[in-house]
Parts: C-alpha cells; sequence; structure tokens
C-alpha cells in the first residue's frame, strides 16, 4: 500500500511538473507573438493542473488573448472561470473583471486615441467636440481632455477621468461621478444616477443596433436612453460601437428620435486623424 501511494504522489507531482512547463512554455510564446500556440500550451497546463498555483493566471491570459482575436465568448468563459476559482485580493482577479468588461469594448481607454465629434446639422461646422486621451493605465482608467468648439472658437476646455471598476464605466468630471455604462450590456439592462440637475434613468435598449456617421457604419452597436426623471416625455440616446466608443447621440421622445452628434473623426492609435 505504501508503495502504491508513493507511486501516486510520484505521478501526480510530475503530472504538476510537465503542466509547469507547459506554462512556462505558453509564458514564452506569448512574449514572441505567437498568441496561437501560447494558447495551446495554456490549454494543456489548465488540463493537467486546473487548480494548480498559476490556474487563475494562466485563464485571465488565455481569454487575453481571446479577446484580441475578438473571440469574446471563448475570453469570458476564462475571464469567468478565473474570477470563480480566485482568492479574494489577487491581482489577476481585477484584471479578469476588466477583461469581461472589454470584450468587446464599448469604451476603449487605451493611450493614443481620439475622438472628434460635430453637431449631425452641419457635420461639425458649427460645433466640435475634441477629445484626446492624454494618459491610460493600460485601458482601465484614462484621462481625456475634452475641448468644445463653436466654429474655431474654443469655448470650454475641461479634463475629464474615466475609470472601469465595480462593473461599470464612471465618468469623473469635477465633483460628479457618473456609471455611464454598467454590465452586463444587455437589453433591458437599467440604473439609476443622482445629478445636481435631477435623477437620471440609464437603459440598454439594445446591443445590435446599425448606426451611420460621417466616419462610417458601425455595426453591433449599443444603445443606451437616458432620461431625467423631471422630464419623462424626452430623452437622449447614446450609441457605443465595439473597439470605438461613443459613435452618436440622438434625441428621443414618443415616436420620434432625431440625430444630435455624431462622430467625425477618430484615431485608435498614434496615426494621425485624417
Amino acid at each position: 500500500m505504501r508503495k502504491q501511494a508513493l507511486l501516486a504522489l510520484l505521478s501526480v507531482l510530475l503530472l504538476a511538473a510537465c503542466s509547469s512547463s507547459h506554462y512556462y512554455r505558453g509564458r514564452l510564446y506569448e512574449e514572441r507573438g505567437d498568441v496561437l500556440r501560447a494558447a495551446g500550451q495554456y490549454k494543456e497546463y489548465l488540463v493537467g493542473a486546473p487548480r494548480g498555483s498559476h490556474a487563475e493566471q494562466t485563464r485571465v491570459r488565455l481569454g487575453n488573448i481571446y479577446a484580441s482575436l475578438n473571440r469574446c465568448e471563448e475570453a469570458r468563459a476564462q475571464y469567468e472561470a478565473a474570477l470563480r476559482g480566485g482568492p479574494l485580493g489577487q491581482p489577476w482577479l481585477s484584471e479578469a473583471q476588466i477583461g469581461i468588461m472589454n470584450c468587446p469594448d464599448y469604451f476603449p481607454l487605451g493611450g493614443g486615441r481620439r475622438w472628434v465629434y460635430g453637431d449631425s446639422a452641419t457635420l461639425g461646422h458649427d460645433m466640435t467636440l475634441d477629445w484626446r486621451v492624454e494618459s491610460s493605465n493600460f485601458g482601465a482608467a484614462a484621462q481625456i481632455q475634452s475641448s468644445l468648439y463653436a466654429g474655431k472658437s474654443l469655448i470650454k476646455k475641461s479634463l475629464l477621468r474615466y475609470v472601469k471598476n465595480d462593473w461599470a464605466i464612471w465618468e469623473q468630471d469635477g465633483a460628479s461621478t457618473v456609471a455611464v455604462l454598467r454590465y452586463p450590456f444587455v437589453p433591458g439592462r437599467q440604473w439609476r444616477v443622482k445629478l445636481p440637475s435631477g435623477l437620471y434613468v440609464y437603459r440598454v435598449e439594445s446591443n445590435d443596433a446599425l448606426v451611420k456617421t460621417a466616419a462610417g457604419v458601425f455595426h453591433n452597436c449599443l444603445k443606451v436612453r437616458e432620461t431625467n426623471e423631471k422630464l419623462p416625455e424626452s430623452w437622449e440616446y447614446v450609441y457605443y460601437a465595439p473597439s470605438i466608443g461613443r459613435v452618436k447621440t440622438t434625441i428621443g421622445g414618443p415616436g420620434y428620435e432625431n440625430p444630435n452628434t455624431e462622430l467625425i473623426h477618430y484615431r485608435a492609435g498614434n496615426a494621425p486623424i485624417p
């Protein structure tokens, strides 16, 4: 019996050592940019050590790879498994939570991003809003420089901060903090925000809207309705496109929806705006 137990223990140790080698090979492939081979090694590790010391970290890394390939369903499965299995306070858990909210990413906060919005009536001739990411914390938080122009005259400049935390995307403008989006991003999701101008109700109306703007055509957009409870007969719709962010706003009410502002140009990285 003691011999059998020893053999079983040796088998477990050998299996663990073999699984660890898959993890380290996966890290090596990932650092080289060979994400498909890295994913294969990570999956082999999880088969051999589903509760190993690197399990949650491996699931998050595998989720990140799937997210980079726009395979969001598989990415979310890995992130959710990491959240279920990881102890509280583990740094990988916050990354898993942000990963879930970022696939698809309706509010990207990466460095170098810029959005230029204009009034829909004149496509920016009368009014433009220029947003530039001034600093970014790996896409989990960012400071955005907001500049509002009437024609070519600057009429307002402010610094906004956005943070992805606690299953929401928070906008901090001075003393005001608002959850502009809350997970899950599914029709019927609703939350309330209290502002000096009143109590606002946010509601996801759709997550497959088709939106046309001067910047292009965007598919599978979130459509969010914002209503001031003091003015229940009118509201604003805000549209968010995956990997782009906010692309359009409209003014709505019973039986109508009129364009208000829309994306004119955008930059996803450091390339110049056309």
